[in-house]
Formats: structure tokens, C-alpha cells, sequence
């Protein structure tokens, strides 16, 4: 890769805006509105399994404030507390977010092309050194905006490094599916006849 790059140590603040949570955005307050008629968003939090999401909540008052949503933008999902710092690309798409998680979204003055998902990919160590080492970490949102820096390089280079994540990912998900078949078939009691 030849490395061309639009602009070199540029603070994440010029390209960035955040999205703070919804306090109060609880289990029980989702299961309480299963019925609200409306569009639907997906609730993230700061979990980092699929079994654990919460589901999803119609726009709705919460707290006597309207929910805050994040609609038809892409991002990425910053974890406040627990796995601080961990990060997963979002597609556009409709979402809630319970204020153990931030979102980071492209501000629309942004002076350069940047790819969200190779932003997320090339400097998850950087999202993750702003989360303190304790064992229920906490990310440090202020500090990440007021100090980070990154180098950005040709949209075109961003792109490759993308499809390059992007195959990785799906090697990854194949090996694990295989994984667990071989768990499965190992687990599997043969009775002799």
C-alpha cells in the first residue's frame, strides 16, 4: 500500500460528533412499551454479545423527555463502562442507546472522506487506551475528543483496508461456526450397539 494521505495528525473533534445515551433506557422500560405503536429502534448498550441485546423500543417519552434517537447515519458504537472503548461499526439504521453507550458519527462539515468502519478498524487500540485499566472500566469520551489524533489516508487505501477487515470477519464467523459443529459432533454420545 503506498500510503497517500489526505492529512496527518488531525484531531478526531474536526471529524467527530457524540451521541451520549438515554438514561433510564432499562430492560423493563423497553418490555413496558412492547405495545406503543411506532417505528422501531434498536436498543444498544454496553453489551458485547448478541444473546444479551435488549431488543428494540418504539420513539417514545422517557423520563418526561423524548427519546434520542440515531437514524439513518452510520457510526460506531463506543462502549462507556465494562469493555470500555470497545467498538462495533453500525450500518444506517435505527437506533436507541442506553447511556452505557456512545455513538460517534462523521460531522456533517467533516473537511475529509473518512470511512467510519476503517476509522473504528484502524484505531480500535486508541478507542481503548481511553479506557481506564479498572476492572468495570470507564471510557474517557473528553479525553478521546480533546487529545486523540489520527493520520488519514486516501478513501481509496481506507477501502481496501476495509474489504480486507471485511473478509477477515467472514473467515472468523466461518471458523467459528465450524468450531461449534465440531463441539457439537465431539459432545455427541454414541451409543455402541
Amino acid at each position: 500500500m503506498s500510503q497517500k494521505f489526505q492529512a496527518r495528525d488531525v484531531p478526531v473533534s474536526i471529524l467527530l460528533e457524540c451521541h451520549s445515551g438515554n438514561t433510564g433506557l432499562t430492560e423493563e422500560e423497553i418490555y413496558q412499551r412492547i405495545e406503543v405503536e411506532g417505528p422501531r429502534y434498536e436498543v444498544l448498550s454496553a453489551s458485547t454479545e448478541a444473546e444479551t441485546r435488549l431488543g428494540v423500543i418504539p420513539k417514545c417519552m422517557l423520563n418526561g423527555k423524548m427519546l434520542e434517537v440515531f437514524e439513518d447515519r452510520e457510526g460506531i458504537l463506543v462502549i462507556r463502562n465494562g469493555k470500555a472503548g470497545t467498538t462495533f461499526y453500525l450500518d444506517k439504521g435505527k437506533y436507541a442507546i442506553t447511556d452505557h453507550a456512545y455513538i460517534l458519527s462523521l460531522k456533517t462539515d467533516c473537511p475529509y472522506k473518512v470511512s467510519l468502519k476503517w476509522l473504528m478498524v484502524q484505531y480500535r487500540q486508541t478507542f481503548l487506551s481511553y479506557s481506564s485499566g479498572a476492572d468495570n472500566a470507564t471510557w474517557n469520551m473528553t479525553g478521546f475528543f480533546e487529545e486523540a489524533k489520527i493520520d488519514i489516508p486516501d478513501y481509496s487505501e481506507q477501502e481496501e483496508i476495509v474489504r480486507d477487515y471485511d473478509k477477515l470477519q467472514s473467515l472468523k464467523a466461518s471458523l467459528m461456526a465450524l468450531e461449534n459443529r465440531i463441539d457439537h459432533l465431539l459432545n455427541y454420545q454414541v451409543i455402541p450397539d
